[in-house]
């Protein structure tokens, strides 16, 4: 594919600042008018050959996706001290559209081990639409010096907006006194 512009230039010789301008302007042109506006895309518009996708497949394919992430601030549990058989469950309905739709949520957290040599804590995370998510995990792995770990996980949160958070079964003690955090930063329906 070849572009036109206005001014071409011969190498050793000095360029006009308003040639090498309209050369950039004329570019700039041609790339917004053959560009396609992403928004205004629809599988009919593309003309999408689904042929080979499922009728569950093409749900996930259709209007019905969002995907726009929404910025939110919901704390679960802030400087919480869990021990090694810790489990709570959270109702997110007043954090979540209550649309019947299913959303992703951007988890982030911050976990500290205990000073103990060897100490591991680790925290998990289930919904109805998946089992046993890893979040993140920390070592003590000098005596008196905590691990630390942070994480951001995105996970799918069905219609009946809960999450169990746990701690991992590779636990072998309490976290470090007050120093478990947990958050929603973001949200997106999916479906």
């Amino acid at each position: 594919m070849t572009s036109s512009v206005p001014y071409s230039f011969v190498p050793g010789t000095k360029a006009k600042a308003e040639e090498v301008n309209a050369n950039f302007i004329a570019l700039l042109d041609k790339i917004e008018n053959s560009n396609i506006k992403i928004d205004d895309l629809t599988l009919s518009k593309m003309k999408t050959d689904l042929s080979n996708i499922n009728d569950s497949g093409k749900k996930y394919l259709s209007d019905e996706m969002d995907g726009k992430w929404t910025s939110t601030e919901v704390t679960l549990f802030e400087k919480l001290t869990p021990s090694e058989k810790y489990t709570q469950t959270f109702d997110l309905s007043e954090a979540l559209p209550n649309d019947g739709k299913i959303y992703e949520i951007l988890l982030t957290g911050m976990i500290r081990t205990n000073l103990a040599m060897n100490s591991i804590f680790g925290m998990c995370a289930t919904t109805s639409l998946c089992t046993s998510t890893h979040l993140c995990r920390a070592v003590t792995r000098v005596n008196g010096v905590s691990g630390v770990t942070s994480c951001g996980v995105i996970l799918p949160i069905g219609t009946d907006r809960k999450i169990t958070i746990f701690s991992g079964g590779e636990s072998t003690a309490p976290a470090a006194p007050n120093s478990c955090t947990f958050k929603i930063s973001a949200y997106r329906r999916v479906k």
